[in-house]
């Protein structure tokens, strides 16, 4: 399966700044954003687009509270691959989402 339509069809995110008093832990939160891709990806929701519309769905839910993606939609995109196909659990792409987001203006060499 080819991994390179992520990055064919990616549009910048208005970045955000997260609320005062944000009540959920950045794991807590990265949990929530893979509960919706996983759930759209792993369903085949679409006949077409899942993965696109899975990792919208996170990218949406994270930029809301202040996080942007820090590298390219590819760096996901195998990730959604795998979750399509059956071979990648939720646990996973959680990890995989908290580890390519950071605050909105954050570099990833920053952490």
């Amino acid at each position: 399966m080819d991994a390179e339509w992520l990055d064919a069809h990616e549009a910048p995110l208005a970045e955000s700044q997260p609320p005062a008093g944000n009540w959920l832990l950045p794991t807590a939160l990265f949990d929530e954003a893979a509960e919706y891709a996983f759930r759209l990806c792993a369903a085949h929701s679409f006949h077409q687009g899942s993965k696109r519309a899975s990792l919208l769905a996170a990218r949406m839910f994270l930029g809301m509270l202040g996080w942007s993606l820090a590298e390219s939609n590819r760096a996901l995109s195998e990730a959604l691959v795998a979750v399509a196909a059956g071979t990648y659990g939720h646990p996973a792409l959680a990890a995989a989402l908290e580890r390519r987001f950071r605050p909105a203006g954050e570099s990833l060499q920053a952490g």
